[in-house]
């Protein structure tokens, strides 16, 4: 296994794939932290996996209050090769920013 870590991106208010799963490899999510800074309006945040971050594929999703706040959590997930990992916010665009590392591995 390779560590993984994906950087950061914005997240936006249109539901949208952040990060996309390489061909060939499989990704362990082991950590996804989410900050929200001082100008941050009162929002969910959600995240999913496949298709899109809506109410069927919602793996994760949080209430943020307006200004600072940060939260960090251990899914353990496993994405397929292809897979999306989609974020939406239900406010002010482009303002949190969400950074996801764990473990890549090709397929055996």
């Amino acid at each position: 296994m390779q560590p993984l870590v994906l950087g950061t991106a914005q997240i936006n208010t249109t539901d949208a794939a952040v990060f996309t799963v390489t061909a060939g490899q499989v990704w362990e999510i082991t950590a996804i932290t989410i900050t929200h800074p001082s100008t941050g309006l009162a929002k969910n945040i959600a995240i999913g996996f496949g298709t899109t971050a809506t109410a069927a594929n919602v793996k994760w999703n949080q209430a943020f209050a307006a200004g600072v706040q940060s939260t960090a959590f251990y899914p353990g997930w496993s994405l397929q090769p292809a897979a999306t990992l989609n974020v939406v916010s239900s406010a002010d665009a482009n303002i949190a920013i969400i950074v996801v590392s764990g473990f890549k591995h090709p397929i055996s």
